[in-house]
């Protein structure tokens, strides 16, 4: 068989709803964003991942980098930008699939919501690992619909699970909030029977154990072989020995989490809240709505049933405060709540009559779902430009940092550099829009130590970008350098005493707290 004839019985199976989806996907996504894609806006982690094999098996990510290979261990903006896209593109002809969502108008709509959804922003805004992640989604997205449609799926479903895992550990809850939302569909629409409620939920927790056994059991391999250990960072450490598990206090933290997600009112009245606000009416209306045309009250299991899984939806979103209730949870591990915007547009797949009121439903779905879409766009778009602006004002930093140093006497036979404190907002991780947008700032990105890179991000600016290079310091030199009185005498930077030489080693105060 030649390349033409593949193709074109390739061609015989693809759906059109599927390319409209895909092509939705792209195009929104680009509208939002190919400012990042055509730009090199890196923060604080990116200056220091410039190029990186991607081997964080000491984070539990022991697949990471096999999934971001295939675009190099280089960052680079348009290639890990546009397989991001891509992968997102195909995770929302899943979901698409998965519902059998055949309609122009919803399957429009979820490509724009899935590529928009503020976590993807977060995510880009670390570039370089994005579409290693983003695989990871379409994993998901693979494994659920192998798990609801074929009878032995669930075993390639949780080899998906496993690599998935292995990837971003937190995409896991995105395929339990799409099962969740798959049933109660099935349970409103396609009154599926008890048996095949039941096969579907065997099959769903059988494939997640057996991926999660597979993950532990290739992470164990990963560790001996590479003679590793789990970090402290997010308590990976001891989530995996299951030391941080109170399932009282993971609870009470999903509850919380997820109401707060939705109704943050102490940003006061904002268009992210009244949106959020708007988008649980209308599922409230629509869910009343599908009870009583269905006749929900004369099966009363499905009933109940529906209840439960709409009950369990915030703490499937947040489910990993059951393994660690210590974990920081922040916008790049939140990407299924993308689901709960998604909810109203089956509605709209689903509602076939053309009464009034159903009318006005569909109208109230999409102009709720074209608002969403828009502010993402622009949550996105404000987000670059913040990245740009931080960027920018970093470099000019470095730059005014370099001329110092070269005009510094002995700074030339330093080896090493010590920077003690940071300079003003630079610790910020964060931009409330709301959401919180992690990985932006408008601040400097020119921040402390990290001690898992062993490396600072204005010694690697120096190094790349004015060819300056330094080694780093030891703690216990640090420590030595600030019982010294020229460091006690020295003021902060912009100071003309900032920048000095004490000993061998170059030493930048910036101010604020210093750890002595």
């Amino acid at each position: 068989m030649g390349p033409e004839q593949l193709f074109s019985r390739l061609k015989a199976y693809i759906k059109k709803e599927w390319i409209i989806c895909f092509c939705s996907a792209i195009v929104i996504g680009l509208a939002a964003h190919i400012y990042k894609l055509t730009n090199f806006l890196p923060n604080w982690d990116s200056l220091l991942n410039l190029y990186t094999n991607q081997d964080k098996t000491d984070l539990g990510r022991c697949f990471l980098m096999y999934a971001c290979s295939l675009s190099s261990y280089y960052d680079l903006p348009w290639i890990n930008g546009l397989l991001s896209l891509v992968y997102i593109a195909c995770s929302a002809v899943c979901v698409s699939e998965l519902f059998h969502i055949r309609k122009k108008i919803p399957l429009i709509l979820l490509g724009g919501i899935m590529v928009t959804f503020p976590t993807v922003t977060s995510t880009l805004a670390y570039n370089y690992t994005a579409d290693g992640y983003f695989l990871a989604l379409l994993c998901m997205c693979v494994a659920v619909i192998l798990i609801v449609r074929y009878q032995k799926g669930f075993f390639p479903a949780a080899v998906l699970f496993a690599f998935g895992l292995g990837v971003y550990q937190a995409y896991i809850t995105f395929a339990v909030v799409l099962i969740l939302i798959y049933l109660i569909d099935q349970l409103l629409f396609y009154q599926i029977n008890i048996r095949e409620f039941r096969i579907i939920t065997s099959r769903s927790v059988i494939s997640g154990i057996l991926g999660a056994m597979i993950y532990w059991i290739s992470l164990k391999i990963r560790l001996l072989t590479s003679e590793g250990s789990l970090s402290e960072y997010q308590n990976v450490n001891e989530a995996f020995s299951l030391q941080s598990i109170d399932i009282f206090r993971a609870i009470l933290r999903c509850g919380y989490r997820f109401l707060i997600y939705f109704f943050d009112f102490s940003k006061g009245i904002n268009l992210f809240l009244v949106i959020n606000i708007g988008l649980i009416l209308l599922l409230a209306v629509l869910f009343l709505y599908a009870f009583k045309s269905k006749n929900m009250s004369k099966t009363p299991w499905r009933l109940g049933m529906a209840i439960f899984c709409v009950a369990m939806l915030p703490f499937a979103s947040y489910a990993l405060y059951f393994i660690s209730y210590l974990m920081d949870y922040h916008n790049l591990m939140v990407m299924c709540l993308c689901l709960i915007y998604i909810l109203p547009l089956l509605f709209y797949e689903r509602l076939s009559s053309v009464t009034k009121e159903v009318c006005l439903m569909k109208w109230g779905i999409l102009i709720l779902s074209l608002t969403m879409v828009y502010y993402f766009v622009m949550i996105s778009n404000i987000s670059y430009q913040k990245m740009h602006m931080a960027y920018e004002k970093s470099y000019g930093v470095t730059v005014r940092l370099a001329d110092r140093i070269e005009q510094l006497p002995g700074a030339d036979q330093c080896s090493e550099i010590a920077v003690a404190g940071c300079l003003p907002g630079s610790e910020a991780f964060s931009y409330s829009f709301p959401p919180d947008m992690t990985g932006i700032t408008d601040s400097y990105i020119i921040r402390k130590q990290d001690t898992m890179m062993h490396e600072n991000v204005l010694q690697a600016m120096l190094r790349d970008y004015c060819g300056i290079s330094y080694e780093d310091t030891t703690e216990e030199e640090v420590q030595k350098i600030y019982s010294t009185e020229e460091f006690k005498k020295m003021g902060c930077w912009p100071e003309d005493n900032s920048v000095s030489v004490i000993g061998d080693i170059l030493v930048i105060k910036f101010g604020g707290e210093i750890d002595e």
